[in-house]
Parts: structure tokens; C-alpha cells; sequence
């Protein structure tokens, strides 16, 4: 799905740069991502855009057909079966033609200097790559179920804002498929440019937003999920990731984080307290610890990763406003939910509804 040259016609000429986004079921996000690129002040002749579609099924493909054809920007619009944003990253890469590549995502939206500003960076042969600012948006507003991103100071490398020498990806061999989802795989990138010697410029002029959207109240356990990522990153760059990442907690992660864990041990202690006096220890105790306490268990911890995005918004965002029923919820949900399941354990043989206290 291209836009294919007359017979008989010169090549279009080599662009400066190619801007690789991956998509995946993010129509309409991605046409707004598109208009914003059409609006670059760097002339269109000097940038294609391609766009990799990840299996979509939302429509996507018929989109980019009516983009491409509609035109004046460059676009090449490739179909793959769903392999995650890396691969399809992956697969961008091969097909351009630029010297540079351009990384964004199908929910941001670039700045109109944004391409005019990574490329003047990377006028200066000593810089391999550029890493550009991310924020919300002026004055964007952060709800409780919302996702969003910033980087305001740089040392992220989050690939909806970065720019590489088309030759540094392919010395280090582009992303690393193993990351099937969007997580890490961008600090993995990074990491390797980094360990082989090339220089990564954190450029604040190449802005690139990325406005909060909702994303339901499964959020944060979707985000739990992803933390298995980290565990790769960490194998694999272990110094690094404890250099850029492993130290990047803020004391409300680390407190709250600290409050989870002391009470999951309490409610652990309990159960092995009483089973080791043999009182108040029935299968019908294992049946309410599952179902009543060790989903409480899962509310507290995605307490504690909003509130690790609550803390971000404060350090890394300017112009935000942290939504405060969030807030709120966040710091009285916890402690009360904790004093809750710890009473529970403590006291011992609980009544689960419907099921009777075992006999003492």
C-alpha cells in the first residue's frame, strides 16, 4: 500500500529522514498523529512517513489507503500480522530509505518544529541520536483511569519522541522483538546505542504531546503486567538499569510500596500463625483469603502504581494538573483497605458469606 511512481518516472528523491510509526486498532489516533505530521515546518519533500500496521482490525488499512492516496505527504503503509510495536518498529526500519529515522506514536501528537528541530541536532556528526521532550500538553488535565506520558528532562528514551542514524540501528540491531508489548523495549534500544559508544542529546525544542487518554479501570493491572519486561531489561543491562531505572523511585513509591508489602507479609504471618497453632485453619479460611482479601490485595497495588503516577505527573510534568478525586481516593482507599485485611488476618477465622466458622 504505497504511493507508487507514473512508469517511466525519476525515483522520488532520498528524504532526510523517515518517521516510523507502529499502529495497532488506533484509527482515529493515528489520522490525528498524521494531520499533525502533515503540518511539519520541515518541506515534505524532505521526510516520508511509514506506517506499520500491526494486524489491526478496526479499519486501519482502508484509512491508510485513503491517506495515501489523497497525499502530498510521503506515506508507505505496511500490513503485518500482530508481532507487538518492536517488530513492527523493526519492520519500518527495513523499508527506509532516510539516512535518519524518526520514532513516534499513533496516540501523539508532533510538534509543527518537530522533525526541523531532531535534524538540526543531528547536524552535528558527534550526536548518534536525539531524544526529544514529551509532555501532556499544556495544561492537559490527568483523571485516575487516564494514560499518559512526559519527558520533560530526558534519560527516558521513550520511542514516541526519538531520533536515530538509520546506521546506528542496524550496527545494534534494531529493537528486540521479545518485547511484545510497549514496555522497555525503547530503554533496551537505548541502552545498547549507549553501551557501544554513541551519544544520545536530549533535544527539548523536538516536542512531541502526548495528551492523556482513558484507558478504564483495568489500567493499572494491565500496567502490572508489564513490569515482566523489566526482569528482561534488568538480564540485560543490569548496570544501566540500576543506574536509569532501578533508582528512579520517589519516597510515595517507595513508602506506599513498603505499606503493601508489610501488608501482605502480616496477612501471610496470619495464615501461617494459625496453621502452625492448628486453630481457627480451615479450607473455607483459604476460600475468603482468595476471594475477598487477595483481590484487596490487587486494588492496593494498583493504589500504589497511581500513586507512582502521581508522583511522575508532579516531577516530570509542567503544566498538569494531577486530578485531585484521585488524589483522594488514592490516599484514603489505601490505608484503610490495609487496616482492613490485617484486622481480618489477625483476628483469624473470618466468616467468608455463606460459608460457616470451622469448629475451634
Amino acid at each position: 500500500m504505497t504511493q507508487e511512481a507514473p512508469a517511466g518516472s525519476a525515483p522520488s528523491p532520498v528524504p532526510r529522514v523517515s518517521v516510523v510509526i507502529p499502529t495497532f486498532n488506533r484509527r482515529e489516533l493515528l489520522s490525528r498523529c498524521l494531520d499533525a505530521l502533515a503540518h511539519q515546518t520541515l518541506p515534505p519533500d524532505q521526510f516520508e512517513v511509514i506506517v506499520v500496521d500491526d494486524g489491526s482490525t478496526d479499519g486501519t488499512a482502508a484509512r491508510l489507503e485513503e491517506r495515501v492516496a489523497s497525499g502530498p505527504m510521503r506515506l508507505l503503509a505496511l500490513v503485518q500480522a500482530n508481532a507487538g510495536p518492536a517488530a513492527a518498529r523493526n519492520r519500518g526500519i527495513a523499508a527506509t530509505r532516510a539516512p535518519i529515522v524518526a520514532f513516534t506514536d499513533d496516540d501523539a501528537v508532533p510538534g509543527p518544529g518537530w522533525l526541523a528541530a531532531g535534524l538540526a541536532a543531528l547536524d552535528d556528526p558527534t550526536v548518534s541520536a536525539v531524544e526529544g521532550r514529551v509532555t501532556p500538553g499544556e495544561g492537559a488535565r490527568i483523571g485516575l483511569f487516564d494514560a499518559w506520558l512526559a519527558n520533560e528532562s530526558g534519560g527516558r528514551f521513550v520511542t514516541c519522541n526519538m531520533f536515530y542514524r538509520t546506521v546506528v540501528l542496524r550496527t545494534v540491531g534494531g529493537f528486540d522483538e521479545r518485547f511484545r508489548e510497549a514496555f522497555r523495549e525503547d530503554s533496551d534500544l537505548a541502552f545498547h546505542c549507549l553501551d557501544r559508544g554513541f551519544t544520545i542529546r536530549f533535544v527539548p525544542e523536538a516536542v512531541v504531546e502526548h495528551p492523556p487518554r482513558p484507558a478504564g479501570w483495568t489500567k493499572f493491572l494491565r500496567q502490572a503486567r508489564l513490569y515482566r519486561y523489566d526482569a528482561l531489561l534488568k538480564r540485560k543491562h543490569p548496570e544501566a538499569y540500576r543506574a536509569r531505572i532501578g533508582r528512579g523511585l520517589g519516597w510515595p513509591q517507595a513508602l506506599f510500596g513498603l505499606a503493601f508489602l508489610a501488608e501482605v507479609f502480616v496477612m501471610l504471618f496470619g495464615v501461617g500463625l494459625h496453621a502452625l497453632l492448628g486453630i481457627g485453619l480451615a479450607p473455607e479460611y483459604f476460600t475468603y483469603f482468595v476471594s475477598k482479601i487477595a483481590p484487596g490485595c490487587l486494588i492496593d497495588s494498583a493504589v500504589v502504581m497511581l500513586l507512582a503516577d502521581v508522583w511522575w505527573v508532579a516531577r516530570e510534568s509542567r503544566g498538569v494538573r494531577a486530578d485531585p478525586v484521585a488524589l483522594l481516593l488514592a490516599f484514603v482507599q489505601f490505608p484503610v483497605s490495609a487496616t482492613l485485611h490485617c484486622s481480618a488476618v489477625l483476628a483469624g477465622g473470618i466468616e467468608a458469606p455463606g460459608v460457616p466458622r470451622s469448629p475451634q
